[in-house]
C-alpha cells in the first residue's frame, strides 16, 4: 500500500491524491477534493493571489471557491473543479451557443472592473453549467478590440497556433 502525504493547514488535515505541478496537487479532506496551491518562499505571488482573489470575488468573475488560506505558510486551498478545461472540450467540438453566453458574461463583469483577462482556452474550466476562470491572472482593461481581434479566436480552434 502507498504511503499517503498528509498536509495541515490551520489544524485541518489533507491527504494528497495527486501532484499536478511543482507546487499544486489535488487534496482530499473527509469526502471533499481540493486544489492546493503551495507557495513555499514566494511571498509576492501568495500576496499577489490573495489581491486577485479579492478583485474577483467583487467583479463577479466565476473562480474556484477558496476554502482557506494560510499567510505563515503561504498554501491556498480552494475547490477543485472537475470537468473539462475549454482546450479538451474545443478539441472535440466548437464552442456552442450557451458556452458564448457564458464567455461573453465573464467578459462583461471583468470589463465592468476595468479587468482584461486571458481568454486562453487552458484559462477556463466548464463544470455543472458553469465558466469557471483558473488561473486569477489579469491586466488592466484598456480596449475591446484585443478581446475581439484576438481572444475570441481561441473558440474556432483552426485559428489557434
Amino acid at each position: 500500500m502507498l504511503d499517503m502525504q498528509q498536509i495541515e493547514i490551520k489544524r485541518k488535515f489533507f491527504d494528497v491524491i495527486e501532484k499536478l505541478g511543482e507546487r499544486s496537487m489535488k487534496v482530499q479532506r473527509k469526502n471533499d477534493i481540493y486544489f492546493l496551491k503551495d507557495y513555499g518562499d514566494d511571498r509576492e505571488g501568495f500576496d499577489t493571489f490573495v489581491d486577485r482573489l479579492q478583485k474577483f470575488k467583487v467583479c463577479g468573475v466565476k473562480t474556484p471557491k477558496v476554502y482557506l488560506y494560510d499567510k505563515n505558510q503561504r498554501i491556498v486551498v480552494m475547490d477543485f473543479i472537475e470537468g473539462e478545461s475549454m482546450d479538451e472540450y474545443l478539441s472535440k467540438q466548437d464552442l456552442s451557443d450557451d458556452l458564448y453566453k457564458l464567455l461573453f458574461d465573464t467578459y462583461w463583469l471583468a470589463k465592468q472592473d476595468k479587468i482584461y483577462l486571458e481568454f486562453k482556452p487552458e484559462n477556463f474550466k466548464f463544470s455543472n453549467g458553469k465558466l469557471f476562470y483558473l488561473p486569477f491572472k489579469y491586466k488592466k482593461f484598456v480596449d475591446n478590440q484585443s478581446f475581439l481581434n484576438k481572444d475570441l479566436k481561441f473558440a474556432n480552434p483552426t485559428h489557434r497556433a
